[in-house]
């Protein structure tokens, strides 16, 4: 056996979670170590054989993937290195195929064992050959899996899968394969002596995967008798393979549909007019979630929970998910559905109930439920507005972390531009305030309103905030507030035209005080990563001279930059030498330098 880099460097098409997860089972972890580089073709063909004879669903489907990889390169490399197993692999895929679908995973679809199992055998031409016929494909003539005979009527064909499959109106790639499996079913029960064959279409749509195919004119062809005698085709199968592909024409459509009507842009197919108006898709959306096809309503539905969207229709929403049944489960039932729950109560005010000490605490939570599971934009942006202005410790934070998280304010694609100005203004408020007691936020500790504010402060802060940022810098806060402080420094003397240099003072006194955590320190001096001031090339210079490597790899890794580069490469040369070999953690910072100066040798070379 040998192995070829399109093997090493494959995981599987459908399951690179299971490889890495830390609840990965222990088989499949040796696996992984004995099918990737570096390895000998031994280890890797036990690894191969190994997932292939697991009892486990997930080990033989990446088993089969790695096959079907090997397939699909052979012609680069001149053979499949795991041709050998040919008859075992096509065993385990038919078992496979014949057993319920896999679950869906955080990555993965529903029926992804089905969709790796029909891609090794569709490549290898071995679709409903139970009785041993093979079809033309490539491999050796092998026989199929032992088992009951065929004339014993409780055995299920491949042909009663694939109409399984169809059944389900599958996502993703098990769609494409299992419209493939189908089309190669129906050619092989057509027999035409002569002239055009009628699964001359079927073929074109196979090899070329049209999306635009003309699926009732294949339902109408498909399910007749040929006219000069040939053998009828399945028409449960054509009619379902027809079906299919009519939805999948109509998820595109409503994939169209979504661009237009969330203002994304995005290219419209035959169908959809390309001067539509987002108003116009929006309609056309409504009208699709009354669709003859459960997958399209759901699709078409995701699409309404999207984006503003949302708060027009959620009503409507709320009635489809409860119409929807058990059995139609989709990715868009749950991006649904997920829209429809709850967003997060806060970033830092977890354990807290907002309002609770005061009078209108009623008033209070219910604007901290409409924030977080809003009923329409303007009462949305009313909630905001009446938690940010409420004078409680905990409405107020809540409200700056509704403000800064991508899952808050904005999570239905609110403008949040004009709560800017009085969200900055209430963050200089609050740092101009002690901070707050870890009794009001038991999950974070003390120092909750400021770890909100310097976020707030991150993102809007112009060159008149440096004061309370370079305060913050030097406060003996709680471990966040700091780390919220430098993270805010970093951005702000990013965006900064002139970098401030009691900011910039402020970091220095930070990244050389020994007393604080390591980590927080070696963050310090990132923040200083692309700035070109003397002020700032001195911190550098001082820190690149420290004897604590992890403040010399940072400080360097600042001084590899494009305009420091030049002046400072001697320095660095010296550094590199005098580091150890492993620098464990911080070698990525190493390789940067060693990066940097390598292309400045080129460059120099190239002259």
């Amino acid at each position: 056996m040998y192995l070829t880099p399109f093997l090493l460097e494959f995981g599987s098409w459908h399951w690179s979670e299971y490889w890495h997860a830390e609840t990965a089972d222990p088989e499949l972890q040796n696996c992984y170590e004995a099918t990737s580089d570096p390895t000998t073709p031994e280890e890797f063909e036990r690894g191969f054989l190994t997932l292939l004879r697991s009892e486990g669903t997930i080990a033989r489907s990446i088993a089969l993937d790695y096959f079907d990889r090997a397939e699909m390169t052979e012609r680069y490399v001149g053979g499949n290195p795991l041709e050998a197993h040919w008859d075992e692999v096509l065993r385990v895929g038919r078992k496979l195929l014949h057993e319920p679908p896999s679950p869906a995973g955080e990555s993965t679809f529903e029926g992804a064992s089905h969709a790796s199992a029909l891609s090794m055998l569709l490549r290898g031409g071995y679709l409903g050959e139970e009785d041993g016929d093979r079809a033309a494909g490539p491999g050796p003539n092998l026989p199929g899996p032992a088992g009951p005979s065929r004339a014993d009527e409780t055995v299920r064909t491949d042909r009663d899968v694939i109409v399984d499959i169809l059944k389900r109106l599958p996502a993703d790639e098990l769609m494409e394969h299992a419209l493939e499996a189908a089309d190669m079913l129906l050619e092989s029960q057509t027999e035409e002596p002569s002239g055009d064959q009628p699964g001359d279409a079927d073929r074109d749509h196979q090899d070329d995967h049209d999306a635009d195919h003309d699926a009732d004119h294949d339902a109408d062809h498909d399910a007749d008798h040929d006219a000069d005698g040939g053998a009828t085709r399945d028409p449960e199968l054509a009619a379902l393979t027809a079906r299919v592909r009519r939805c999948r024409k109509r998820l595109d459509e409503i994939q169209a549909l979504r661009s237009v009507s969330t203002g994304d842009g995005g290219y419209v197919p035959s169908g959809v007019p390309s001067d539509m108006s987002a108003d116009e898709a929006t309609a056309t959306l409504v009208e699709a979630t009354n669709d003859d096809e459960w997958r399209v309503r759901q699709e078409a539905a995701a699409a309404l929970a999207s984006g503003r969207n949302f708060y027009a229709h959620r009503s409507l929403l709320e009635r489809l998910v409860d119409a929807w049944t058990e059995d139609e489960r989709s990715a868009a039932a749950d991006e649904v559905r997920e829209a429809l729950s709850d967003g997060p109560h806060s970033l830092y005010w977890e354990g807290s109930e907002v309002g609770s000490a005061l009078p209108t605490d009623a008033e209070l939570r219910a604007a901290h439920r409409e924030l977080r599971s809003p009923t329409g934009e303007a009462s949305h942006r009313e909630a905001f507005r009446t938690l940010l202005h409420s004078g409680s410790p905990v409405a107020v934070g809540v409200a700056l972390d509704h403000f800064h998280s991508t899952e808050g304010l904005t999570r239905f694609g609110l403008d949040d531009q004009e709560h800017a100005p009085e969200a900055l203004a209430t963050a200089r408020e609050i740092l101009n305030q002690p901070p707050s007691a870890a009794a009001l936020s038991p999950r974070t500790g003390a120092g909750a309103n400021h770890a909100g504010a310097l976020n707030i402060m991150l993102e809007l802060a112009g060159p008149g905030d440096a004061q309370w940022i370079a305060n913050a810098l030097r406060s003996d806060g709680a471990p966040l507030v700091r780390q919220r402080a430098v993270q805010a420094a970093w951005a702000c003397l990013e965006r900064w035209e002139t970098p401030d240099e009691q900011v910039v003072a402020a970091l220095e006194e930070l990244a050389f005080d020994t007393s604080e955590d390591l980590d927080l320190r070696v963050l310090a001096i990132g923040a200083l990563f692309n700035l070109s001031t003397p002020q700032v090339t001195a911190v550098l210079l001082r820190a690149v001279r420290s004897a604590e490597l992890p403040i010399q790899a940072e400080a360097a890794v600042c001084l590899s930059t494009e305009h420091l580069l030049d002046e400072h490469q001697g320095l660095l040369r010296d550094l590199l030498a005098s580091w150890p070999q492993d620098m464990g953690d911080y070698e990525p910072g190493a390789r940067i330098v060693r990066s940097a100066l390598e292309t400045r040798d080129a460059e120099i070379g190239s002259r």
